[in-house]
């Protein structure tokens, strides 16, 4: 007989960062003894932040999350709320969903209340006409009565539609695993199970509770600052404390959490581990929506989404209006007539647990943030507010891989700006890049950048391995950006140079194009020639986040994204496209790209360039396999 998937399972429900209430625990033992067995219970699963009440989950059927409302009096913005939930499931934790079946992956997902103490119908009153209400099925909202009664229909009401006996189109076993991961951290998985191999300087980040709780971290790349900030989260995590690792570049945040569990499998284990990774704007998004300020939100929701907004207006919102909005949550709380601050963790767990308190944003005892040179002040700044008192905020950056075109001024200075104080603390040479590649990246640097850089230096440890560099020039005449399949084609001829080696797998290649034209032309080339590849090159803009959510650095396949998307990652096998090098931020977007390359002391790497810039004849013209085609 299957038994049912229970997280945490029962005997351990008294170990909850936050005690079961009576009713809380005659909903659970109620889905325990009515659902199939196929339906797995997770029960107040961290979910990488969210912390909602109950999660269930049924590969053949869907995904249903739930919040429990103790209160004795009827409250709205538990909806406002639980429609987050299931948004941030679609768009972050289950991504492939939404790619795979549009606005019909929505019908998946069961959002719903549960109030333990009112009657239905004084809430069926309540919430007459009121928003998601006429989609009972995907919304619904239950009363005490109904729960005593054992009601699962009006609980639950799409349990029976689907499951083991009747497979939804929807649903599938990869988007079960995908949102498996989430709820279930500590389950490392079979490829994470060494510890991460950390240098002194890397511990000394890791495992070292800072005398000054503002610290800047930098390090030219390679030189482990990734590795050094995701084990420092699972060590403060691992002491009980919640963490919060924020980023820019989302196709980082898997490789982030894949590797802060890999070092946690050292680390004496706690119950869970409170460490939510975010990119920057989600994480804005949701103090708005977890606060209830999720009406102030909406606007600039709106601006984004519609096509009549300016880029300059859009970057506004980006900017500057998000940013301050959340500032503002944050302000208005702290000095609200009797809010006091937030001391520690259990105190936030409490507050935080009780669902009438919806302004509570939430608060970290630390925040990380890796590749801060795509941060700017004021989101520092934002994010300063969400520190609990005590804390410790970490910041690693490499200024010269700058992709973006950011003003530094307010990192460079040696002031209290930001908070920091003194000099920064510098990771040492690069035990990634091969020292062959370090010299062309500072006789590029010399060249191409115009600023102060920090040049790698090689691992004086380093053996003498196997690395080969080609350079593939495409003659003038023909201008590789209006012709994305003839740049495909050129492309996937030097990605097949390297299949052809047995000894490379799949696994460790990747390919970079300069833009998205260029690497979805790429990607169908692949896909024509039957060619297994794994891209971030949607059809529109959705589809194409909804890809680099769904972006898996360990895949088996080769692996595909824009040159930005991939800062942060890396690869023993690179194929570089470049069109043009004569926008201001380009030279340092195509020297970033060019650090991606990974050394492998037990065989070779390999990096190709494919480039149409004539700026750079000369330069490649150098390389030990120069071919102009």
């Amino acid at each position: 007989m299957q038994q049912r998937v229970i997280h945490p399972p029962k005997e351990q429900w008294d170990l909850l960062p936050t005690l079961l209430t009576p009713g809380e625990r005659e909903v659970f033992e109620l889905f325990d003894a009515k659902l199939p067995p196929e339906w797995e219970m997770y029960i107040q699963p961290h979910l990488n932040g969210l912390r909602p009440d109950l999660v269930l989950l049924n590969p053949y059927a869907g995904i249903a999350v739930f919040d429990i409302i103790k209160s004795d009096q009827i409250i709205s913005k538990p909806l406002e709320k639980i429609q987050f939930y299931k948004d941030e499931i679609l768009d972050i934790y289950c991504p492939n969903l939404k790619a795979r079946s549009g606005n019909r992956g929505a019908a998946a997902i069961t959002a719903g209340l549960i109030f333990t103490r009112i009657p239905q119908a004084s809430l069926n009153s309540w919430f007459h006409n009121r928003p998601y209400s006429k989609y009972p099925k995907y919304y619904p909202i239950a009363g005490s009565d109904s729960l005593v009664a054992g009601n699962l229909n009006v609980l639950f009401p799409e349990w029976r539609e689907w499951g083991l006996h009747k497979p939804s189109s929807i649903m599938s076993q990869d988007t079960g695993d995908d949102l498996r991961r989430w709820l279930k951290n500590q389950d490392f998985g079979q490829a994470q199970q060494n510890p991460l191999k950390l240098n002194a300087r890397q511990r000394e980040i890791a495992e070292t509770r800072p005398e000054i709780f503002y610290r800047r971290i930098k390090g030219a790349a390679g030189s482990g600052k990734t590795q050094a900030l995701a084990a420092r989260s699972a060590v403060v995590a691992s002491e009980g404390k919640r963490v919060l690792v924020c980023l820019y570049n989302i196709t980082l945040r898997r490789y982030l959490r894949d590797l802060a569990w890999q070092h946690a499998t050292s680390l004496p284990q706690v119950p869970r581990l409170e460490i939510d990774f975010l990119h920057f704007h989600d994480w804005c998004k949701r103090v708005c929506f977890i606060s209830g300020q999720g009406g102030c939100y909406e606007p600039l929701k709106q601006i984004l989404a519609s096509k009549d907004s300016s880029e300059k207006e859009k970057e506004s919102v980006w900017n500057d209006l998000m940013p301050n909005l959340v500032k503002e949550i944050y302000e208005q709380r702290s000095t609200r007539q009797n809010a006091e601050p937030v001391r520690n963790i259990a105190e936030f767990g409490q507050i935080y647990a009780d669902s009438s308190n919806n302004d509570v944003p939430p608060y970290y005892d630390a925040i990380l943030v890796d590749e801060g040179q795509d941060f700017t002040l004021r989101w520092w700044e934002t994010l300063e507010k969400a520190l609990m008192p005590g804390g410790e905020m970490l910041f690693v950056a490499d200024t010269t891989q700058n992709v973006y075109g950011r003003d530094f001024t307010w990192l460079k200075k040696e002031m209290r700006t930001g908070g920091f104080r003194g000099q920064w603390f510098e990771l040492g040479p690069s035990y990634r890049l091969p020292s062959r590649l370090i010299t062309i990246l500072s006789r590029f640097a010399d060249e191409f950048l115009n600023e102060d850089v920090d040049i790698p230096h090689p691992d004086q440890g380093e053996l003498n391995l196997d690395v080969e560099l080609r350079w593939v020039q495409v003659s003038s005449g023909m201008p590789i950006d209006d012709c994305p399949e003839r740049v495909a084609n050129i492309c996937f001829e030097e990605v097949r140079r390297f299949r052809e080696n047995p000894a490379i797998s799949d696994s460790d290649i990747a390919f970079l194009a300069h833009t998205h034209k260029s690497g979805r032309a790429f990607a169908q080339k692949c896909e024509s020639a039957e060619v297994p590849v794994h891209h971030i090159f949607g059809n529109d803009e959705e589809d194409s986040r909804n890809k680099k959510l769904d972006f898996r650095p360990g895949s088996s396949q080769m692996k595909a994204t824009t040159l930005h998307s991939f800062k942060g990652l890396e690869s023993r096998h690179l194929v570089i496209h470049l069109s043009s090098i004569t926008k201001a931020d380009e030279p340092a977007v195509f020297y970033t790209a060019l650090t991606r390359l990974k050394k492998h002391k037990q065989g070779s790497c390999r990096l190709t360039v494919v480039s149409s810039c004539p700026e750079l004849y000369a330069f490649g013209s150098e390389w030990e396999d120069f071919v102009v085609v």
